[in-house]
């Protein structure tokens, strides 16, 4: 509350908070939602699929928002850093849609730099020593994304298990793997 009337908020303010319409986005809006009014900021919540909640994401006109992130799909720091940080240009003329750092307005042109020039580190523990640089920048500019969980998808070691095609979105479906004798 000091901080709020410190920045001219003595009342608080108004805002809005959208989400996508199922578990457990609904109950970390709640959360978040329930500790903001604490201060003195009304957020109103705003339920909708992934269309209606992400296209005022993609047109740069909302508040918070509290839904799946757009990492990257591949297990290396630079697929998340591109997908969740970089921006390459914040001008609204650029519309770099695909580039989540873009949508939020968040630019950092010097943590965009360390970003290229960790993705070309040959040395692998000078490229862990920069990714790990690029982390700590990111977090003292206090960003406009905070990843709260990741998504994990299975994998099956057992050869008793048939038709398991891992999918790298986390999109794999079970209905058609099924197992063969072994244990029950």
């Amino acid at each position: 509350k000091k901080l709020l009337a410190e920045a001219g908020y003595p009342d608080g303010f108004d805002t809005t908070l959208r989400v996508l319409a199922d578990q457990p986005f609904l109950n970390i809006a709640i959360a978040v939602q329930s500790t903001l009014m604490q201060a003195g900021i009304n957020a109103k919540i705003i339920t909708g699929t992934g269309n209606q909640i992400y296209g005022a994401m993609r047109e740069r006109k909302f508040d918070m928002l509290v839904g799946r992130g757009g990492s990257g799909v591949e297990p290396h720091p630079h697929s998340s850093l591109r997908a969740l940080v970089y921006n390459p240009d914040n001008s609204d003329e650029a519309r770099l849609t695909n580039f989540q750092g873009w949508r939020t307005g968040f630019y950092d042109k010097p943590l965009n730099e360390m970003i290229d020039k960790a993705l070309l580190e040959r040395d692998p523990q000078k490229q862990i020593a920069d990714y790990q640089q690029i982390q700590v920048r990111y977090d003292q500019l206090i960003p406009a994304l905070l990843p709260l969980s990741q998504m994990v998808d299975s994998v099956v070691v057992r050869n008793e298990v048939k038709n398991f095609q891992s999918h790298p979105s986390a999109t794999t479906f079970l209905r058609e793997v099924y197992k063969t004798g072994g244990e029950k």
